[in-house]
């Protein structure tokens, strides 16, 4: 599963900015993990025609971060740190809106 929401300016209390989506979520039951869905529900992200695309993960998940650094996904340098103490990382995707 996949959730995938306009990405909106002020850290998301904003508008919503043209172009940009924001992942929420992805999950795939660790059952399935390694399969190649993971990677399905990124390319599926990327149909949606976004040219910039944002999500937040676990510095500490490196499964997470190896997922979406092979999908194009760079760190943006700003981090943040959860209830919990654990720090989580933002990482982009920008998308050439041109025509292949």
């Amino acid at each position: 599963m996949a959730l995938v929401e306009p990405g909106r300016a002020d850290d998301g209390a904003g508008a919503p900015v043209p172009g940009h989506g924001h992942v929420s979520m992805v999950f795939v039951h660790p059952s399935h993990w390694s399969n190649g869905y993971g990677r399905h529900l990124l390319r599926a992200v990327d149909a949606l025609g976004y040219t910039r695309t944002t999500l937040w993960t676990r510095r500490s998940n490196d499964r997470a971060q190896r997922l979406y650094a092979a999908a194009g996904y760079t760190p943006t340098g700003r981090t943040a740190h959860l209830t919990d103490g654990d720090a989580i990382i933002q990482l982009e995707r920008l998308t050439d809106p041109s025509p292949a």
